[in-house]
């Protein structure tokens, strides 16, 4: 998925968790942020998405999210 698709989900999945609007949105913009970096550390091309996959737990309720 694009950046703009990948920060709309996670901020939807964090908001319905219970965070408030403002901290759901800089905690989604953490984790695209992390994606991004990640994507061009290991060499991929955001062209064709961006990994976002390790990151995923850091969204989950059970594992509050580090992303400050």
């Amino acid at each position: 998925p694009g950046t703009g698709d990948l920060f709309t989900a996670a901020l939807t999945g964090l908001y319905l968790q219970g965070l408030g609007l403002e901290q759901a949105a800089r905690k989604a913009a953490a984790f695209v942020g992390k994606a991004v970096q990640a994507t061009y550390a290991g060499g991929g091309q955001p062209r064709m998405g961006v990994w976002f996959e390790p990151f995923l737990p850091l969204l989950s309720s059970e594992n509050p999210p580090a992303l400050n």
